[in-house]
């Protein structure tokens, strides 16, 4: 009904992260249906298989944006973005997997993969929910949407939560954030 009345691009995003996988051949046939779906967003995906399945089953151009976990294989099967709430706090260091990876720098590619990966393993005690740590890394590092806190019903954790992140996220020692770090005053871990 929905994409009847929409005539606009739009994006689908079959989430088995909600706790159910849409079947690709499903996706696959409201791609054909409806021309203006211009892409899919694989938020949650974990499984390649999915995603080669189901674009084996589209038979036209499209975006399929991934997330960053398996983008080295992803990527190489068709994959033309990366998506998820990372790019929030360090967009440049996203930007920068990419370049290297589409230059064909592997090596460089992988290093930043690294860091990437452990950006968000650090992030993922407060995920799959993003607002509290996003809200928690804009604040403590001074970048702009980091007044305030997260909208309801999520909630600002303590100050003595919000320091330990803090420690621990500038101990990552990402040059993305250790630039911020500098701009907002922070002492940055040798």
């Amino acid at each position: 009904d929905i994409l009847s009345a929409i005539k606009y691009p739009v994006a689908l995003a079959p989430n088995p992260v909600v706790g159910y996988m849409t079947k690709p051949a499903l996706v696959a046939e409201i791609c054909r249906k409806y021309s203006q779906v211009v892409a899919v967003n694989f938020a949650g995906l974990d499984d390649d298989g999915y995603f080669i399945e189901l674009r084996s089953l589209i038979n036209r151009e499209m975006a399929y944006n991934v997330p960053l976990g398996g983008t080295p294989n992803t990527l190489a099967l068709g994959a033309n973005g990366i998506i998820g709430g990372e790019f929030n706090i360090i967009p440049k260091t996203f930007r920068r997997y990419l370049d290297a990876y589409e230059s064909g720098k592997y090596d460089q590619a992988a290093l930043v993969y690294a860091d990437l990966k452990m950006f968000s393993r650090y992030v993922s005690p407060w995920s799959p929910a993003y607002p509290r740590w996003i809200k928690m890394a804009m604040k403590v590092l001074k970048l702009p949407g980091g007044e305030g806190g997260p909208r309801e019903p999520y909630r600002m954790p303590s100050e003595d939560e919000v320091k330990k992140f803090t420690h621990g996220l500038l101990k990552l020692r990402i040059p993305e954030i250790d630039e911020y770090a500098r701009r907002a005053g922070l002492a940055i871990p040798s």
